[in-house]
């Protein structure tokens, strides 16, 4: 029986006698979702079971031993967290110098109107988004300003910040208003607004090695994990490059097709509700991990609205940054490179990955991602409480707003890297938590 029909006998059941003597569950092969990892294992806890969860027969999380539990990454998840609901604040982070790294992109004041009136794209480019589920526009800006905002996250990376940091920078969010917005509101065909829990960055290393930055079954069963206990298991360490900046190499889809396409009428053929957007800061070769995607043609589960579990999980891993079973035809899979400042954008729904950096590579990818969405959307991707951003908030936003964006990604993402507690800098942990939780809107 699968793992998700055992979950779901478990809290069917429902009694405290289903399996209080199981002492250890070894999961092996085909992982499941976030959710549903966290459905079995409160399931296990309610029915009276305390199991050693063991991945691949090596990984030991939840109960245990101190030397299997108890370290690695409570610290800096607990802090991520007071930022991001804007619980606290870190005035010592959101003051840094390294953040000012002069502006080169020029924001007018009224830039809502401005690009109200604006048309960029063909209509033919939301045409051929519907097609196939994504698109390649060519470079938005030049090869200079481009180098500047790459240039950036090397500074970040000297100096021990994540790339992803570089949302702190005004270049980068001028970059974003400027050049970016006009564009992904041509091809959404309506209003945008930014999803405010995902926003991040790449910056791969030259080493040769599988970009599975976490197994996806460990990842899963550690997230987990860590909502029924107060502390999480460190990661195993392991040859390669693993961390914030590394890329996410097993095919997956970032949202399911009911959350990400939008009907306009019975008639009418699905557009994208959702839309991911992928910016190379330097040129994305074969050689230095460009994107992949499957174009919808070839992805029966595109459109499939009935919740299987198969829909979101394309691929799964086998053996550990070894091999993985895909559920898609590979004969049908696209490499994207691009040149830098290309706008690569997909559909919610669109299974994509990133390659990994050869050894060989001259200069590894860098780059950028961020997720839109039609301003008419209902549907609250983020599972948060956190309105979207408008272009108007967007062009003012401030470093403590920046500050908890970053922080919100850090935690959506955290399926894919390690939130080691040594992974940022110390200052990071200088908050100033509010006494009286901001009231939201409602």
């Amino acid at each position: 029986a699968s793992f998700e029909a055992f979950s779901q006998a478990l809290a069917y059941n429902g009694t405290t006698s289903m399996c209080p003597s199981l002492l250890e569950l070894n999961l092996k092969g085909n992982s499941l979702s976030d959710a549903s990892s966290v459905r079995l294992c409160m399931a296990l806890r309610e029915s009276g079971a305390t199991p050693k969860l063991i991945v691949e027969g090596s990984e030991t999380i939840g109960q245990g031993d101190d030397d299997s539990c108890g370290v690695g990454e409570g610290q800096l998840r607990s802090c991520l967290q007071l930022l991001a609901d804007g619980d606290a604040t870190n005035s010592q982070v959101c003051c840094l110098a390294l953040w000012e790294n002069g502006a080169i992109f020029q924001c007018d004041e009224n830039i809502e109107e401005e690009i109200g009136s604006a048309k960029i794209l063909p209509h033919s480019q939301l045409s051929k988004l519907r097609r196939d589920g994504f698109v390649v526009q060519p470079p938005i800006a030049s090869g200079l300003e481009m180098g500047h905002l790459a240039e950036i996250i090397e500074g970040l990376e000297s100096v021990g910040w994540p790339p992803v940091f570089c949302f702190m920078s005004d270049a980068v969010w001028d970059f974003v208003v400027a050049k970016v917005w006009p564009v992904v509101r041509d091809l959404l065909g309506v209003d945008c607004v930014l999803d405010p829990a995902s926003a991040f960055a790449w910056s791969l290393k030259a080493t040769g090695k599988s970009t599975f930055p976490r197994d996806g079954e460990f990842r899963s069963w550690q997230n987990a994990v860590s909502r029924l206990n107060s502390t999480v298991p460190k990661e195993r360490d392991e040859e390669g490059h693993r961390g914030f900046g590394s890329s996410f190499g097993l095919p997956h889809r970032d949202y399911s097709a009911a959350e990400s396409l939008h009907h306009e009428g019975e008639n009418e053929k699905e557009s994208p509700a959702i839309l991911t957007v992928w910016i190379p800061l330097n040129d994305a070769t074969l050689d230095n991990g460009c994107m992949y995607v499957v174009p919808r043609e070839f992805d029966t589960d595109f459109a499939r609205t009935d919740n299987h579990h198969a829909h979101m999980n394309p691929a799964t891993e086998v053996q550990r940054g070894l091999s993985s079973k895909i559920h898609f035809p590979l004969h049908g899979v696209r490499a994207l490179p691009a040149p830098a400042g290309s706008l690569l954008a997909w559909s919610g729904n669109t299974i994509h990955w990133g390659s990994t950096c050869s050894r060989y590579a001259n200069a590894p990818r860098k780059s950028i991602a961020l997720t839109f969405l039609r301003s008419d959307n209902n549907v609250n991707v983020g599972a948060n409480e956190t309105p979207p951003i408008t272009i108007t908030q967007a062009s003012v936003m401030t470093p403590e707003l920046r500050l908890a964006l970053i922080s919100r990604s850090l935690l959506v993402y955290n399926q894919w890297h390690a939130l080691a507690d040594d992974a940022v800098p110390p200052l990071i942990y200088e908050t100033t938590v509010i006494p009286e939780k901001r009231q939201r809107p409602v």
